[in-house]
């Protein structure tokens, strides 16, 4: 290594003691004149540091030594690189200065100032609290610090300049890197207590079936934008109340003790904040009132799928009576598949009503209430039995409009009927009825404890932080069920059955059966409608069209369908875009191949889609036989999915935010830009170049996990031999750790800045570059002074005059500068403005 080189070397060679810290000057540079460096500019440079190069380096401490080498080594690779460009010269150039000014000999006064402010750290012995024995730091990094203290004090007297700044810098930079860990005050706990339980006095907020989203901008359960039954989410947060009042019982419990770090305290009062976040994130998906009116739309909108499910035969036999009155040549089907359909009326009908149905199914992954289940289950996007005929004939109807199941081609005898003309589209579900008897309370009703088509619901509960183990009760048990506060169990689904029976009640049932029924009491988990007073109020009606709605979602529906195949379209030239800024960097392969392969699959779908010429965005899938996205999917699946690996890409990209590539061409054109006149040299922006231009250099490999195990990212600055590999990332988390996913198999914890040396090098040039881009902006970000109407930079009678002339012109002024006033418009009055504030100042 180069620090061996640097410390065999140093050992080997005579020094003058030195007793003032001192920066040797090269002995034959020459002041640059320029920002922006040749290859002469350069090598000239290089040159002149040779006889530094080769003997006084070693009067310094090795680390700093090591890093003045390393950017000697990158200059040498630049020069002899026959590609190298001007960007290169000029950071290389800048790189070596950087670290040549900041060495540094250190004296013994220095040392013994350094080791006496680290005293207090030392001698804690990373003990916060005796009663409990936490620690105030990690393991590994108090070793290091612990070591490198004592080093310092035993070499306190030495005479040897070398082993006084060697001893500094190291324990400078243990003192650096010291991690501490996440630390909780009682007062902190007791104000988290106190927000937690005021969530959970929500408890009857919302039904235990109503669903909502989590847009909480926290994931760690999960929950992050999915679409969860409140009782689910609730009987999970509410699940952590013993392990969180244990918790903090024990901590409590010692009252010398304010602060701590045991884990599982800090655990449990993260878990506290998280949770009253989560329940705190819940909002309601649909909060509109509803009428009869709209429960009646709702039933007629599933009514086709909801025959050929329960009422399958009466509808066969409808369509059987319509060809044995007209025969099968006069009777003409929809056909087709998921991607077209039409009525020929050339081709006779079917026989057989069993073959007359048109119905379009499709298989879904879905995620009934939130998620703790999921289950592959068909599901019918429409049926119908769609028919044309060549001449006229009339359907017998009850009185509340449904088919008796006759037909006839005239009306005679028929009190109630519906004429149906020759060669118009009907479809004769729209005559059969559906009643709630016909609807049974099974298996077959919701997706909970679902058995649909052989396909069967398997999942898990989400995880709970900590060791606590599975949700208490389980939060949506195979019933999908949780037991209340009130010590009630309630459903966390909704049941086809009883929906179907509800609004048969309130559609057609006497007041006298609507008033006190026990159906609405039973859906009715929050009491909003008192036990006995139930009477056809808005809030039943809304309670009604409300659990009916889910219901049918639940069974027929994908997903809340929300998304359009415009949409898709639109987050596909996102991925491009995404795809583009990830597409070099080894970290990102994994979610960056995962993304390509899924934005693929998802243009595919798209062209399926725009070949189905009856196409509705949620209501007609498309087949897509893919890698990622497979099967036959509405739109909102597919956006959804590729959604999902778009934002797993961009979550490493932001962890990830700048290539080395970036900060390296920055400093040059940044240089460029004073030499050209575009910028000044200001002492902050000339601070922040060299700053820059330093971190670049020193920048270390992240290889050591936030556990302290070793890891491979293939994401260096520099290699072994110093070649710059400009295409790798800064990860720029700050003092976050992050889950970054190699492979299918394997995550790694990327540690935050306080926990080692290499993350720290990555946050000090962040915060470099980041400077540095602000600098800029500082000279290049055009400012708008209000008044200053002829952009002079002042604000005076001259702007005054400017604002009265383009008022009488009738030329309009930019409100940012010519509102003196801030009403809002700019005219004269703005003019008076300004000449009373020149005057009165």
């Amino acid at each position: 290594m180069l620090r061996r080189r640097i410390l065999a070397s140093a050992m080997a060679s005579v020094m003058a003691i030195g007793s003032v810290a001192v920066v040797a000057s090269a002995e034959t540079a020459t002041a640059a004149t320029t920002q922006v460096k040749s290859r002469d500019d350069l090598k000239a440079y290089i040159s002149s540091l040779d006889s530094f190069r080769s003997t006084k380096i070693y009067d310094y401490g090795s680390v700093s030594g090591e890093n003045f080498l390393n950017a000697l080594e990158y200059a040498d690779n630049v020069l002899d690189n026959t590609k190298s460009t001007v960007d290169d010269y000029t950071t290389a150039y800048a790189m070596v200065e950087a670290v040549y000014n900041k060495l540094k000999i250190f004296t013994a006064e220095e040392l013994k100032a350094l080791v006496n402010s680290s005293k207090s750290i030392y001698e804690t012995n990373n003990i916060n609290n005796e009663d409990l024995g936490d620690a105030i730091y990690t393991a590994d990094s108090y070793s290091k610090f612990e070591e490198a203290y004592e080093d310092a004090e035993s070499v306190l007297n030495s005479a040897d300049s070398r082993i006084i700044t060697d001893a500094y810098e190291v324990l400078f930079a243990a003192k650096a890197a010291l991690s501490p860990l996440d630390v909780v005050t009682k007062a902190q706990f007791r104000a988290a207590l106190k927000a937690y339980e005021t969530a959970l006095s929500k408890e009857f907020a919302y039904d235990a079936w109503r669903v909502g989203t989590l847009d909480t901008g926290w994931a760690y359960w999960g929950y992050q934008d999915q679409s969860v039954a409140y009782g689910t989410v609730y009987e999970h947060v509410a699940s952590l109340k013993t392990g969180i009042n244990d918790a903090y019982g024990e901590f409590d419990e010692i009252k010398s003790v304010n602060k701590t770090t045991q884990t599982n305290i800090v655990d449990a009062y993260k878990a506290c904040v998280a949770a009253t976040t989560v329940l705190n994130g819940f909002k309601a998906d649909d909060t509109n009132r509803a009428t009869k009116a709209n429960v009646k739309t709702l039933l007629n909108q599933y009514n086709g799928r909801l025959v050929y499910d329960y009422k399958k035969t009466t509808a066969e036999d409808l369509y059987e009576a319509v060809v044995a009155l007209l025969g099968t040549d006069k009777v003409h089907n929809r056909k087709g598949d998921k991607y077209s359909s039409n009525i020929d009326m050339k081709v006779a009908g079917v026989a057989a009503g069993a073959k007359a149905w048109y119905v379009v199914d499709s298989n879904y992954s879905v995620n009934p209430n939130g998620g703790t289940w999921t289950a592959s289950v068909d599901k019918k996007n429409s049926a119908e039995i769609s028919i044309k005929t060549d001449s006229k004939f009339y359907i017998e109807l009850t009185k509340d409009g449904y088919a008796t199941g006759n037909v006839a081609t005239d009306k005679t005898g028929f009190d109630y009927y519906k004429l149906i003309n020759a060669k118009s589209e009907v479809d004769l579900t729209d005559y059969i009825k559906v009643d709630a008897a016909s609807v049974d309370h099974d298996t077959d009703n919701h997706l909970i404890n679902n058995v649909n088509d052989g396909d069967a619901v398997t999942g898990s509960c989400y995880p709970v932080i900590g060791q606590w183990g599975a949700i208490a009760g389980a939060a949506q048990t195979m019933n999908g069920s949780y037991t209340n506060s009130s010590n009630e169990a309630v459903d966390t689904y909704a049941d086809l059955g009883k929906a179907m029976e509800l609004a048969e009640l309130y559609l057609t049932g006497e007041k006298k059966d609507i008033e006190g029924n026990t159906l609405i009491e039973d859906i009715d988990t929050i009491d909003a409608i008192s036990a006995g007073s139930a009477k056809g109020s808005s809030t039943e009606w809304t309670l009604v069209y409300r659990y009916l709605k889910y219901a049918l979602a639940d069974k027929y529906d994908a997903s809340y369908g929300t998304k359009t195949k415009a949409q898709v379209n639109e987050l596909i030239d996102k991925c491009y875009d995404l795809a583009e800024l990830t597409g070099d960097a080894a970290l990102f392969s994994y979610h960056h191949n995962n993304l390509v392969t899924t934005r693929q699959d998802a243009i595919n779908w798209v062209k399926a889609a725009n070949k189905i010429k009856t196409y509705k965005d949620n209501v007609t899938p498309a087949e897509c036989t893919g890698t990622i996205i497979n099967g036959s999917l509405i739109a909102t699946q597919v956006y959804e999915t590729l959604e999902g690996e778009y934002n797993k890409l961009l979550n490493d990209y932001n962890a990830f935010k700048y290539s080395f590539e970036q900060i390296y061409i920055e400093i040059s054109e940044v240089k460029d830009s004073i030499d050209n006149g575009d910028l000044k040299a200001t002492d902050a922006l000339t601070a922040a170049l060299e700053n820059t231009a330093y971190y670049l250099s020193v920048v270390q490999p992240i290889d050591v996990a936030a556990d302290g195990s070793s890891i491979e990212l293939d994401n260096d600055a520099f290699t072994s031999d110093r070649q710059f590999q400009g295409f790798n990332r800064v990860y720029t988390n700050g003092d976050n750790e992050y889950d970054l996913t190699v492979d299918s198999s394997t995550t790694v914890k990327i540690p935050k800045s306080s926990a080692n040396a290499a993350s720290l090098s990555h946050a000090n040039l962040t915060a470099a570059y980041e400077a540095l881009l602000a600098a800029v902006k500082e000279q290049t970000e055009v400012k708008t002074v209000v008044g200053d109407v002829n952009g002079d930079g002042v604000v005076n009678a001259l702007d005054a005059a400017a604002i009265l002339k383009a008022v009488a012109a009738g030329t309009a002024i930019d409100a940012a500068a010519g509102d003196y006033n801030a009403d809002g418009v700019v005219n004269a009055l703005d003019a008076s403005a300004i000449l009373k504030a020149v005057t009165q100042a």
